[in-house]
């Protein structure tokens, strides 16, 4: 069994997960989580601020379950990336000779795409491709066996500084950890509930801290992203004002005791408020939660409807009160929609899809033939 780690951050707060990897099987396997600062100014500020006791945390967990973390992927938050669309015509050999196409080809142009896109400042962590043309012929999946000259390729290629690339490089080589690199946050979202590409259009929700984040896909490629002021806070904020809590209270219950679940009139719990506790019903609790989420929800839903209204659609729900008992079966029942269940809700999402995305690559595969097994074979290989 191998033990991998995905780290992922939310405003002042972070998450790590420890992934097991055995035979063909990725699975969640212990988490844990801390605050940070959130006073850095950018992202190689956290990591070096940080570091050193993220490192001390996971050693511990290292000793408690007797493993050894070998590997660790980020989750690159969306405002920390550079998006470039692209579509370059590549010869497939320098004496530019008709050729069978490879795999090995597709690597080739992909590379040199990306060679004439992004200058030596930047560093390219992801590579999608919407499109390959063959002479007068387009295809959604690499050209394998057709005979070529050159080959047209029209994609979307996610970048970061290369500074920052080496900050995090160095950061985790300084602790003695093997940094296996960025994820991009929609990609490991998606990553979260999917093992393959599926062409129904898929939004995913990620309901973080201080805001929500919506993502489109369609056939494996980002189609558009959105943002929207409404978190976690937004729905402690509502409990708070209509309960007359302070905030720190309202989250405890929220989170400690909030479900979306029906709930018996007679249940109570009792809170201590200063120097006096009062009883909450538990009713009242969840009906405040309820009518938060739906009505942030409600905006998002408007904005899909509006767009694609006509359109076959499924919807992923991420984020830590997505976790919370009876969120899908409210969600689905209160707005009618057809919703894609997580791979695991029980630990940190974010972090297991940051994972998972940086073993399968599933949206970049070279070869969609690979499987998980091939995938983390050939990583491995990297690795060693």
């Amino acid at each position: 069994m191998k033990i991998l780690g995905g780290l992922s951050i939310d405003y002042d707060s972070w998450d790590f997960l420890f992934v097991s990897l055995k035979g063909n099987k990725l699975a969640p396997h212990t988490g844990i989580s801390g605050e940070s600062d959130h006073r850095f100014r950018s992202l190689d500020e956290f990591i070096m601020n940080n570091i050193d006791y993220i490192d001390e945390r996971i050693s511990y967990a290292e000793k408690r379950n007797s493993f050894k973390t070998e590997s660790i992927f980020f989750r690159l938050p969306r405002e920390y990336a550079s998006k470039k669309e692209t579509e370059n015509v590549i010869s497939l050999n320098v004496s530019n000779k008709v050729k069978r196409i490879t795999y090995k080809d597709i690597d080739y142009a992909k590379k040199q795409v990306e060679n004439i896109s992004l200058s030596l400042k930047d560093t390219c962590i992801h590579h999608l491709v919407s499109e390959y043309r063959v002479e007068d012929k387009t295809f959604s999946k690499p050209p394998v066996g057709l005979w070529a000259r050159k080959m047209c390729i029209k994609s979307m290629i996610i970048f970061i500084p290369s500074d920052l690339h080496g900050v995090f490089m160095d950061s985790f080589s300084n602790v003695e950890r093997k940094f296996s690199g960025f994820v991009y946050s929609a990609l490991a979202d998606y990553s979260a509930a999917y093992n393959s590409i599926v062409d129904k259009l898929t939004f995913v929700v990620n309901i973080k801290k201080n805001d929500t984040t919506l993502s489109c896909f369609r056939k494996g490629n980002i189609i558009f992203e959105k943002m929207y002021d409404f978190g976690n806070k937004s729905v402690i904020s509502y409990v708070a004002k209509r309960l007359s809590f302070t905030e720190e209270l309202a989250s405890d219950l929220v989170f400690k005791y909030g479900s979306f679940y029906d709930t018996d009139f007679s249940k109570e719990i009792s809170v201590r408020e200063q120097d006096t506790y009062i009883n909450v019903s538990l009713v009242t609790l969840n009906n405040l939660i309820k009518e938060a989420i739906a009505d942030n929800i409600s905006i998002i839903m408007s904005d899909i409807d509006n767009k694609y209204l006509s359109d076959d659609y499924t919807v992923l729900f991420i984020g830590k009160i997505v976790q919370k008992d009876g969120f899908y079966d409210f969600v689905k029942q209160h707005f009618n929609m057809d919703i894609e269940h997580l791979l695991y809700n029980k630990f940190s999402s974010c972090a297991f899809g940051c994972v998972h995305y940086g073993i399968t690559r599933l949206l970049e595969k070279e070869n969609p033939g690979d499987s998980l097994w091939q995938r983390a074979i050939r990583f491995y290989k990297d690795y060693f």
